[in-house]
């Protein structure tokens, strides 16, 4: 099963990206200020309640995609079957969807960190361009995952030459 080698060795940058970008956000809300606005504390903004509920939300959902997608590779793995080529494109669009959610929730956290997350000194710019880089891969690209996922759902055939 080379595609879900390849998958699930690489998923887990994902997840650890969105989480230290959320960590990241959340240590830096107390006592800044929103600017333009009357709040002088983050931490009471209704906006960044809603910010960061749906950031982790996202990267939960996100987390129990990929779980879901690798009991369905041990279970391959126990019963010594392979998996079919259904079953592959199921668990690569599994995956695809899972990228997207990460980089939807990096995305919230930077506008919720503020023009100062793009500076090189804030780790922040770094996270944003690695997730950047690693959703742009051919392989992790969320539309390719999801159109192979899509054409099998649709009664087409798979047409990558990964199956």
């Amino acid at each position: 099963m080379p595609l879900p080698t390849f998958v699930f060795t690489s998923v887990g940058a994902f997840c650890g990206l969105a989480r230290a970008a959320l960590e990241l956000l959340v240590e830096r809300l107390p006592g800044r200020d929103i600017a333009y606005t009357f709040y002088v504390d983050r931490t009471e903004a209704t906006v960044t309640h809603l910010q960061v509920a749906e950031a982790a939300s996202k990267i939960r959902a996100a987390h129990h995609l990929f779980v879901e997608a690798a009991d369905r590779i041990d279970a391959h793995i126990e019963s010594r079957q392979p998996s079919s080529v259904d079953e592959q494109t199921l668990m690569w669009g599994t995956v695809a969807y899972a990228v997207r959610l990460c980089g939807e929730a990096v995305d919230i956290v930077r506008f919720a960190s503020g023009a100062s997350a793009i500076q090189e000194q804030n780790p922040m710019q770094r996270i944003v361009r690695d997730m950047g880089a690693l959703t742009s891969h051919a392989f992790m690209i969320p539309t390719t995952g999801l159109e192979i996922y899509g054409q099998v759902l649709c009664g087409q055939s798979a047409k990558s030459p990964l199956l």
